[in-house]
């Protein structure tokens, strides 16, 4: 609920991902999420909530590719892709929005970067640069470079508002003497009184600095 509302207040763009139940649309709607400023990504075909419904509503869909190109996992496991192979994944990013498909990279782990022995974060770009030019992976036509760099920018880019400066603290002592009060760091100290002047200082000290002589 609180990103919610700081999207609404903001203005900026939010990110979810995977299935989306009513139970979330209904938070983002309490919150006032514009829907227009979201983005969700690998939207399973099981979700409660389609992902044609999101797209109906203005949102954007995103897709990212299966981790080490391809999901061999036997058992399901939180956060598991909804795109199994290469193959899905061009396919459902294929049928994504015109001008509100989102490309991910995809990254998760220390391991999915290449220096570690995974796909890198060029792994999406390269392989939807293989599709384009014919290499393997059939007929699918997924958007172009162009038009998922322009989704991303209309995605990211908002009117940001300077948050308003933090109020000036001041701290103040009271004079000893007159009783005015003084900025601390500008006022005058004497045997552990304060005051706000050498007037006052030279005052008390006529009165032989006693705790209970003031001039008020």
């Amino acid at each position: 609920l609180a990103c919610a509302e700081a999207q609404h207040a903001s203005g900026a763009a939010l990110v979810l991902s995977g299935a989306v139940s009513e139970d979330v649309m209904a938070v983002l709607s309490e919150g006032g999420a514009d829907l227009t400023r979201c983005a969700f990504f690998d939207v399973p075909p099981t979700s409660p909530v389609s992902a044609a419904r999101l797209v109906d509503a203005g949102a954007f869909l995103g897709f990212c590719p299966p981790g080490g190109s391809a999901d061999v996992a036997w058992q399901d496991y939180p956060g598991r892709r909804p795109w199994r192979t290469e193959e899905a994944f061009v396919d459902a990013l294929s049928s994504g929005p015109f001008g509100r498909t989102l490309l991910g990279s995809g990254l998760r782990f220390r391991t999915d970067l290449s220096a570690f022995g995974g796909p890198g974060i060029c792994y999406a770009p390269d392989l939807l640069a293989a599709v384009s030019a014919g290499v393997g992976l059939g007929p699918a036509s997924p958007p172009c470079s162009h038009d998922l760099r322009q989704a991303a920018v209309n995605f990211l880019q908002y009117a940001w508002k300077p948050p308003p400066p933090p109020e000036k603290i001041i701290h103040t002592i009271e004079c000893h003497w007159c009783g005015a009060r003084k900025p601390e760091g500008d006022h005058f100290s004497k045997f552990s009184f304060d005051y706000c002047s050498p007037k006052c200082l030279s005052n008390h000290r006529k009165a032989g600095y006693e705790p209970d002589k003031n001039g008020r």
